[in-house]
């Protein structure tokens, strides 16, 4: 790892994770290349009040997630399928599957001890106890055992397209992925994937466990929440049409990213969160954990360690 200066006006932030109550790390551009429409990825963490380098990729980077059993270690996803892990010695760089291109992925999730990526045409991997990734996809597989005749079956697998933009669950035997189409699958780590009954067909984009629930979130204002094969969408007021890029959890209180905002829904009402008194301050991305919420856009960072007050990290 790099103890080098940091200029963070260079980055871009694109994903952060809450290691610890005082680690995080974060998945970044560099704004020059960007310019030049050139993708180099900066993993940097914020760690007691300071910032450090820990590697530089030649790629375009798309999440960052702590490994299960080495939690100084960390794991980044590229957009084509990299895979990087980053520990306190070195930095190995490979490919999901290196027989064939993959993407685009579309993040990584630790759950009940394991550790996913994920992406479109339902691409999920599970990081194996050797520090290999290995497809974790059964059921999710178009099925080709159909007495359909070739033009039919051509129509069926074109209908069939979709893909994950998040996962979350309560264990590695009980995990629940979403994505195209209001597509939603329910998985465990010893049997495979079974489509659940979507109460949608809009994009879904994040998922939450909220309390007993999942909470998703999708675009043009949805939110389904429910659990096993029971799911509803969620009505609430204030502003319906947003598209929801992310959604986290703590305690009571439900917080959803729109690119643009910060939202909290709290007793069926919707309002913005005040990242900053009277600004309203993008956010894109959203990590909860140590009842913490971590709040990601471009250039802007904001950690909450209690409801209603943040901290900018890069001011």
């Amino acid at each position: 790892m790099s103890g080098q200066p940091l200029r963070l006006e260079q980055l871009v932030f694109v994903s952060g994770r809450l290691l610890s109550p005082s680690r995080y790390a974060f998945v970044t551009h560099y704004l020059p290349a960007l310019n030049d429409q050139v993708y180099i990825t900066v993993v940097v963490q914020y760690q007691s009040g300071k910032w450090e380098r820990l590697a530089k990729l030649a790629w375009r980077a798309v999440d960052i997630e702590q490994d299960p059993n080495h939690p100084e270690d960390l794991w980044v996803l590229g957009r084509d399928g990299q895979i990087s892990n980053i520990t306190s010695t070195h930095t190995d760089d490979t490919l999901l599957e290196p027989q064939r291109p993959l993407g685009p992925m579309r993040g990584l999730k630790r759950v009940g001890g394991e550790l996913f990526a994920f992406g479109m045409k339902r691409d999920v991997f599970r990081l194996s106890g050797r520090g290999q990734w290995r497809r974790f996809d059964s059921g999710m597989l178009f099925d080709v055992s159909s007495d359909l005749d070739a033009d039919a079956l051509i129509k069926k697998r074109l209908a069939d397209v979709g893909g994950i933009n998040a996962i979350d669950g309560f264990s590695a035997n009980e995990l629940y992925a979403v994505g195209t189409k209001g597509e939603m699958w329910q998985g465990d780590v010893a049997t495979g994937w079974r489509k659940l009954d979507s109460p949608t067909n809009i994009m879904l984009t994040g998922a939450s466990v909220c309390g007993q629930e999942i909470i998703v979130c999708g675009l043009n204002g949805t939110l389904v929440l429910g659990r096993g094969p029971t799911w509803r969408l969620v009505s609430y007021e204030g502003v319906q049409n947003l598209d929801f890029a992310d959604v986290a959890f703590r305690e009571e209180e439900t917080y959803l990213a729109d690119g643009q905002s910060l939202r909290s829904l709290v007793d069926g009402a919707l309002t913005t969160v005040e990242l900053v008194q009277g600004v309203v301050v993008p956010s894109s991305q959203l990590s909860a954990a140590h009842s913490l919420i971590l709040s990601v856009a471009g250039q802007e960072v904001f950690v909450s360690e209690r409801p209603a007050v943040w901290h900018s990290l890069v001011s």
